[in-house]
């Protein structure tokens, strides 16, 4: 078995993006583990929460600087990350601007995610500045660390809608959850070797699923329905929708795919996990990720609410 994806985080605060990666690892969102946690401040909240989930913990002083490291706490920081032998760092809160012998210790490896859709609004207080600036849609970013204040490569982004009535603290909260949603798809796909970065464009090496399929006239589709795709072997297929809600589809639109099931949909059934056999042509390749939520239709007044369990690529 291949050594696993291994995770270190850097935090000054509660530490609510730890807590949404460290749940999406351990529902194996992200096939990684969370090898080592530090923070510059020692009540910071994070260090508690890894600790709750016993995994390592330390608080580092980081010095008699306000905004960086100093010399000697970089070198513990990255003596603890070598240590630990971490494949990527994660930093969730980690209110330090990161310098030289840090950046080049782990060069291309270091990720985090801002409070703004960047390059707009870099630097502390974010959501403060999309009020005062006036915009209507703000978000988050997740980027790549470099020698810049928030001016890496952008690994992705989030829209969050702006409301006339909005406060800072209205709006921090929505984009908070926009980071929790965001921050760990991200992470997964670096862990699954689906990035690369090419110059400041951050490349998603996207799953795709069969684009032809030969289905027989006489046993094909009737929509909704069920049938088989070759005449020699039938499978329970059918046809499943994303609708336009904030749970099932999160706003992308309709679209049509066809599923792999593992037996016959039951209409009493809650859930059901399938398995991407065929994408309609206009439907995006987003909706090939693994764990995107969809409605099944299996009657005319029928829907089981299922989730993508694995995507079947082409030559596989």
């Amino acid at each position: 078995m291949s050594n696993p994806f291994r995770l270190g985080v850097l935090g000054s605060g509660k530490g609510s993006n730890f807590v949404a990666i460290a749940d999406a690892c351990a529902a194996g969102k992200i096939p990684a583990e969370i090898a080592v946690v530090l923070g510059d401040v020692e009540s910071a909240g994070i260090l508690s929460h890894a600790r709750e989930r016993k995994i390592p913990a330390q608080f580092i002083p980081p010095g008699k600087f306000r905004t960086k490291l100093d010399e000697e706490a970089e070198r513990e920081f990255v003596k603890v990350l070598r240590e630990a032998k971490v494949d990527l760092i994660v930093l969730a809160g980690f209110m330090r601007v990161l310098k030289g012998d840090f950046l080049r210790a782990f060069e291309g490896r270091i990720v985090n995610v801002h409070p703004s859709l960047l390059p707009s609004f870099p630097g502390l207080e974010a959501w403060k500045q999309a009020l005062d600036h006036g915009v209507k849609v703000t978000g988050c970013t997740v980027h790549f660390v470099d020698a810049g204040v928030d001016a890496g490569p952008i690994i992705g982004q989030q829209t969050v809608s702006v409301l006339d009535n909005d406060t800072p603290e209205s709006l921090h909260q929505r984009i908070h959850a926009a980071e929790h949603e965001l921050y760990p798809k991200c992470v997964a796909a670096i862990a699954r070797g689906q990035i690369s970065v090419v110059g400041r464009k951050v490349i998603w090496k996207q799953k795709r699923a069969i684009a032809e399929i030969a289905i027989d006239p006489k046993r094909g589709w009737v929509l909704p329905g069920f049938g088989s795709i070759k005449p020699d072997k039938f499978r329970y297929q059918a046809w499943v929708h994303f609708e336009k809600d904030e749970t099932w589809g999160k706003g992308i639109g309709t679209w049509t795919l066809l599923v792999d099931l593992p037996e016959k949909p039951d209409a009493n059934k809650t859930s059901v996990e399938a398995t991407v056999y065929f994408l309609a042509p206009d439907a995006p390749q987003h909706l090939l990720e693994e764990g995107a939520k969809f409605e099944l239709l299996h009657g005319q007044n029928y829907y089981t609410r299922g989730v993508i369990k694995r995507v079947f690529e082409i030559g596989k």
